[in-house]
């Protein structure tokens, strides 16, 4: 198989990857654009932020290693299931899950952006979500071991 037939199988795949790196922009503008005026009408007081700031980092750190996870068990189970979807729509659905748990990083920066946090948050927040969108990117040995099980069927 060509690479370009390669490629063209995971097309959508990559709209929604690349959906998802869109959206870290949107966030990055909008956090830059209006995140001064919600710090004005909605910052907390030091003490509070700090608390939000550790569970905020603390969920970021859990939520990246369990993405993982999640990801792993979706790629097992689009092998082994049975059902009449084909391999395309099994991964591509693993990679929605992906993106979209990938994004809760992101809008955790925003939001203490918004209450009052400095910018290294957004920054750190935002740039884990880059992270994590480049290594759970398509890769088509996944999607091949996902077809090549569903084929033995």
């Amino acid at each position: 198989m060509n690479q370009f037939s390669r490629k063209n199988e995971l097309l959508g795949c990559w709209v929604i990857t690349g959906l998802a790196v869109c959206l870290l922009g949107v966030y990055l503008a909008v956090a830059l654009m209006w995140g001064a005026t919600f710090q004005t009408e909605y910052s907390l007081q030091e003490g509070d932020r700090i608390l939000v700031r550790t569970v905020c980092y603390a969920l970021a750190i859990i939520g990246f290693p369990m993405t993982n996870l999640i990801r792993h068990m979706q790629l097992r189970l689009n092998q082994t299931m049975p059902g009449v979807r084909t391999a395309q729509q099994r991964y591509q659905t693993t990679i929605i899950v992906s993106m979209t748990l990938v994004q809760s990083n992101a809008l955790l920066g925003v939001m203490l952006y918004c209450l009052g946090d400095g910018r290294n948050s957004l920054s750190i927040l935002l740039g884990m979500s880059g992270l994590a969108i480049y290594l759970y990117r398509p890769k088509y040995p996944e999607y091949q071991a996902i077809k090549v099980a569903l084929e033995a069927e």
